[in-house]
């Protein structure tokens, strides 16, 4: 992709660069294989309704680490199930995703994280938030995964979720300019293939930087709290009075490496 904008993203100065000026093709296959398995780790957290109400109740005579080790299993086989491959942990940053999953995993079974998920206006944008306290939400899963990746990897590579401005929740998620108007301007049109990651080479403060984003559309599991219907909470949460619909852009993964 050769086109060339300047933009502000996290109050640093961006500038674009032709793509034929960093090879981007490994950066793009890391790019799919970590989020892949973010994602099927995530669906693991998204079909277990005991984990996210009560995440202490689940053990049932396993330690936090029996337990976790289960849930990576779990992890593993989905992301087998849709990419038809084994993740390949002997490359240090993929071995570094598992375990940023695995501690995260454990520290919600042991209750360590009693306390962390509660609203507070400086977090969230609405009250409605409220009705969520203290539950292991797959998005709240999804921040702490990500958070524990990029430390472990110095900030090298960064996970981020976002959503489009209207759908926000939680503050943290709001997308940078360069996020932002590939949500905005590219992801929403009407030509744009539905799920095709977007991604550019871009310069970060003088450091080259691979950036891609890949859209999420929300799914019937997701209408709970994002929906309009009786029940649904999408009113109550989201940053403005607009609710979320089945197939809907809803939200984006962004990825950053830095070379």
């Amino acid at each position: 992709m050769k086109t060339r904008i300047g933009v502000l993203s996290l109050g640093m100065l961006v500038t674009l660069l032709p793509m034929e000026m960093v090879s981007a093709d490994d950066n793009k296959t890391l790019s799919y294989h970590l989020t892949s398995y973010f994602r099927a780790s995530r669906a693991v957290v998204t079909k277990n309704k005991s984990l996210i109400v009560t995440p202490k109740g689940v053990l049932k005579g396993m330690t936090p680490a029996e337990y976790a080790e289960k849930f990576i299993g779990k992890t593993n086989k989905r992301y087998k199930r849709v990419t038809s491959d084994k993740f390949d942990t002997s490359d240090p940053v993929k071995a570094h995703l598992v375990e940023s999953i695995r501690m995260t995993i454990e520290k919600a079974v042991k209750g360590q994280f009693d306390g962390d998920f509660l609203y507070s206006p400086d977090t969230y944008f609405k009250e409605g938030a409220k009705k969520y306290d203290g539950k292991f939400l797959p998005a709240r899963f999804a921040v702490e995964v990500m958070n524990t990746f990029s430390a472990r990897n110095n900030g090298k590579i960064v996970l981020k979720l976002t959503a489009p401005s209207a759908l926000l929740v939680k503050k943290s998620n709001a997308p940078d300019d360069w996020e932002n108007r590939v949500i905005e301007t590219i992801f929403k049109r009407a030509d744009y293939e539905k799920g095709t990651p977007f991604s550019e080479v871009v310069l970060v403060k003088g450091k080259k930087a691979f950036r891609q984003i890949i859209p999420e559309y929300y799914n019937k599991k997701c209408m709970g709290c994002h929906g309009g219907e009786a029940n649904q909470d999408g009113i109550n949460i989201h940053q403005k009075d607009v609710v979320g619909t089945k197939g809907q852009l809803g939200g984006a993964i962004s990825v950053m490496i830095f070379e």
